[in-house]
């Protein structure tokens, strides 16, 4: 089977590897995106090699449109403003605007896991006397997925804290 693939997307596996954790790391508008450019590589491909079994061809069908959108996203970040058309800087715009967008869910995903670990957070705080340093390293080896900085535990200390005293005060 490996063959079979390798002879339709002429790489090697581990390239193939490559391509599916940059799909993975995609923000969602880009792997719509993706998933819209793999339909006509898979009629091409099925047309090329009709004795190949179709999950195969929608594999490396997949790869490749993963690969064309890494390449265009390539060509367009290395390319100077001044060499570029209206329409190719409104790709780049929007492929960056993406990306932004992505990585403001991870910041939240960050969020979350402290708040789901913020009884832990002030016991650390408060009964252990740990710095917001302290905090942060614990967190990452005793949660060896999860990386956190002093910054977000202080900052999200300080936001959670004053909306605990205002609900004191208030009620």
């Amino acid at each position: 089977m490996q063959t079979i693939i390798n002879r339709i997307l002429k790489q090697s596996e581990e390239m193939q590897k490559a391509s599916l954790r940059y799909y993975t790391r995609c923000s969602h508008d880009v792997k719509v995106l993706i998933m819209t450019n793999k339909t006509p590589i898979f009629h091409q491909l099925r047309q090329k090699n009709s004795d190949v079994d179709k999950a195969t061809i929608e594999y490396c069908a997949m790869v490749i449109a993963i690969q064309d959108q890494q390449n265009q996203e390539k060509m367009l970040s290395h390319k100077s403003f001044g060499d570029m058309t209206l329409e190719e800087i409104e790709k780049l715009s929007d492929l960056q605007a993406s990306k932004f967008k992505s990585k403001q869910k991870k910041r939240g995903e960050k969020g979350n896991f402290l708040l789901a670990h913020w009884a832990e957070v002030r016991r650390l705080r408060l009964v252990k006397g740990f710095s917001f340093r302290d905090i942060a390293d614990y967190l990452t080896q005793r949660y060896r997925d999860f990386e956190v900085s002093k910054s977000k535990v202080q900052s999200m200390w300080t936001q959670l804290e004053k909306e605990q005293n205002k609900e004191a005060n208030h009620g």
